[in-house]
Formats: structure tokens, sequence, C-alpha cells
């Protein structure tokens, strides 16, 4: 079709959620028994020669996979900028040989590119080391190895996914992209929602409080007024009164969002947990809002008749 200007397939496609690991990753120098069981160990990604340009990945060094990659050919790989960082620190890694899967006894794959990181997981995690070898040497790779059948078809083609670059816009790649933030943005709506009655709770609260505290001092604001007090001298009372509790409680509230942000860092994207500007944004609306709710009573504190307040009991 005219339209499209790349297609290419991979196992288990970006967002889905879906990992493989492929034995024991032993990059030169290393030695298997070094490499087993580390935490961050690269994931193996089967694909088509032309996925990872159709999917708009950068080439950082290196070439692409190329069609002579075929099953019969000399195995190569190309991984992605988090794995050359982890195990080939500052060294050059395109033309190196690594082993796949700790079997020192069989021909070595050699790197041959380098490419940008990719999100394959979910995206509000951060990308993890994985390197990409052509599905036809994935075959090869585990027919070498004797690998049962179903074994050689899970991890050469298991879950297919296709992906096709258009000249219009990838309507369902977006798709995809909202579909993987889902619980994010439910968690975003609920956490919301519950702001927005903390607020409202918040104002009705301050306002309740110092409506009651001027009540208790009719008598005590009547007198400044009648020996010379100003109203804007009663209404900075009033208010000052109502900021120093907002400021404790704003206080006592961000030691207590730093103290458990650990246990929301899961339902966070694109926001760092201690992400400065959301915190002072939010104690900005915390004391706006009160300080709305505590003009209220402090005008009222204005008015009072300093006759009616003297006989005030």
């Amino acid at each position: 079709m005219p339209a499209v200007q790349g297609t290419g397939f991979t196992y288990a496609g970006s967002l889905l959620g879906l990992i493989d690991h492929f034995g024991v990753f032993v990059p030169p120098g290393r030695t298997p028994e070094e490499m087993r069981g580390i935490p961050d160990a690269p994931q193996i990604r089967s694909v088509s020669h032309d996925f990872l340009q159709t999917m708009g990945v950068r080439l950082l060094a290196g070439r692409w996979l190329e069609p002579r990659d075929e099953g019969g050919a000399p195995p190569v790989l190309v991984i992605n900028r988090s794995l050359a960082k982890r195990f080939f620190g500052s060294d050059d890694p395109v033309g190196q040989l690594v082993h796949l899967d700790g079997r020192m006894d069989l021909p070595a794959q050699q790197v041959v590119g380098v490419v940008d990181d990719m999100r394959q997981a979910r995206l509000d995690q951060e990308p993890v080391p994985q390197f990409f070898v052509d599905y036809r040497q994935v075959l090869a790779l585990t027919q070498a190895r004797q690998m049962p059948a179903s074994a050689q078809e899970r991890l050469a083609f298991g879950f297919l996914s296709f992906v096709v670059r258009t000249d219009g816009h990838p309507t369902p790649m977006e798709q995809l992209v909202a579909s993987s933030l889902t619980r994010q943005r439910f968690y975003t709506a609920v956490m919301g929602m519950f702001a927005a009655i903390a607020v409202v709770l918040s104002a009705v609260g301050i306002y309740g409080v110092l409506a009651y505290a001027v009540e208790q001092r009719t008598r005590e604001f009547g007198v400044r007024t009648a020996l010379g007090a100003r109203r804007r001298d009663v209404l900075a009372i009033v208010l000052r009164q109502g900021l120093l509790l907002t400021g404790i409680g704003i206080g006592i509230g961000l030691v207590g969002a730093i103290v458990l942000t650990r246990y929301v860092e899961g339902m966070l994207y694109d926001v760092q947990p201690l992400d400065p500007p959301t915190y002072v944004g939010v104690a900005v609306l915390f004391t706006a809002v009160t300080s709305v709710a505590s003009y209220l009573p402090a005008r009222r504190a204005t008015r009072i008749d300093p006759m009616t307040a003297l006989r005030y009991e």
C-alpha cells in the first residue's frame, strides 16, 4: 500500500508487559558464574530485521539487523543503550562477542549495533537492558541447543505482534500507549477525587474554627474597636490566626507526604515522588483556599458593634 512506510514483527510487542530471558548473558571478560542470578539480566527480543526501523528507534552505533542475518549466517545481535552502559561501560560494544546463554562451548554472537532505549513492558517503567535477535537466528540458536520445538517456537515467535508505519497518524499505537496507563489514570482519578474532598473539608474546617473563635472573642474585638482599633487591624488578627492554622496543617501534610512517597511511587507516571513543583503547587492551593475561608469570619469580626460587644456575655 502506498501509505505504508515500513512493517515488521516481534515476539511480544511493546507495552504488552511480556518479557523473556535466554539463559545467562555473558559479556566479554566475564564468566557464566559471575553473571548467573544478576538482578538486571538482559531480556531477549526476537524480531524481524526491519522491526526496529519501523518502530522509529534511533540507531546510536553500528548497523541494523539486515535480511542477510538469516539462520545460517554468523550470529549477530543489536543491543540497547541500557545494556551497552551496564555491561560495556565506556567501551565500544560494536564488534565485541557475547554469549547469550552461558554456553561457552557454542559460537558467540557479535554485537553489530546499538539502539536507543525503548520502553517494552510498561510506559511508567524505566528501560532495562535488552538485545534484539533476528527471529531466524533465534530458531537456529534454539535448534543448536536442542531445545524442545515448543520452546523454539515460543522464543522465536510466541505472541506475534505486527507493526506498520504509515504516512497518517498511528491511532492504534496511541490507544496502546493510553491502555498501558489505565491503572495510573484510575489511581489519579481516585486520588484527585479524594484531594478535592480534602480541599473542601479543609476550607469548611478552617471556616468553622475561625467562626467559633470570632464568636468567643466578640467582647475582645468590641473593646479593641472602642479603644480605637481599625477594622483592618481586627481583620489582620483573624486572618493571622487562620494562616497560622493553615501553615501548621501544610507543614504536617508535607512531612507526611514525604514519608509516604514510597507507597505511592508505583501510581505515578512522569512525576517524581519528591517533585518540588507539585509540593509547592499544593501548598499554594491550600493557602489560597484557606485564606478565602478565613476571610469570611474575619470580615464578620470587623462588623461587630462596640456597644453590642461590650454588653455581650
